[in-house]
């Protein structure tokens, strides 16, 4: 085989024309294909059918939630127990805290969809080896569509008619591609990277 053709090398030692490539996290049991590009066969998604790596279960978005919401709140509530405990001594110093308190999940949430979009993979995503990925090819979703579907996890969160539960979170359980409401909105799936 010669430079560009199948399976070749491209220009500069990267993938030859027609493929594409997204490179393995370290140790992670599954690659995603170099060639040939998928959206060329149909994609990742033909149907209702799933193509691509093992989707993530349940259980393991919600691990994922939970190290993200415990990494995300658990200072701020820190920070806010020593400011109420330091109020009375030292006034602006509280105010300082309360401030960090404020700030601090913000910045993790910035943390988190930069995170989703560039890798895929929040710190609690990373944690336990799962991550976002387009269902049509299986590439990053970008800190746009990161950042959207955050903004989406809000459909999730509403109540059915019958029941107080969020039923968009639930979804994962029966859907085929264990996709929630703002998945299925924009067109994204999670899967496991180890």
């Amino acid at each position: 085989m010669g430079p560009g053709s199948y399976g070749g090398v491209g220009a500069y030692g990267g993938p030859a024309s027609g493929q594409w490539h997204v490179p393995p996290p370290a140790g992670a049991a599954y690659a995603f294909p170099t060639s040939p590009r998928p959206e060329a066969s149909g994609g990742f998604l033909t149907g209702d059918a799933w193509h691509g790596p093992p989707l993530a279960t349940w259980g393991q978005r919600v691990g994922a939630w939970f190290m993200d919401a415990l990494a995300a709140y658990a200072p701020m509530a820190l920070l806010l127990a020593v400011a109420a405990g330091s109020a009375d001594a030292i006034g602006g110093a509280a105010l300082i805290l309360v401030l960090l308190a404020i700030g601090w999940p913000i910045g993790y949430l910035v943390l988190q969809i930069a995170g989703e979009g560039r890798s895929g993979q929040s710190p609690g995503k990373r944690a336990v080896g799962i991550r976002v990925v387009r269902a049509s090819d299986g590439r990053c979703i970008g800190a746009g569509q990161a950042f959207g579907r955050r903004l989406m996890h809000f459909i999730d969160w509403l109540p059915s008619w019958l029941i107080v539960v969020p039923l968009g979170l639930l979804w994962p359980l029966w859907h085929n591609k264990r996709q929630t409401w703002a998945d299925m909105v924009l067109g994204t799936v999670v899967v496991t990277v180890r």
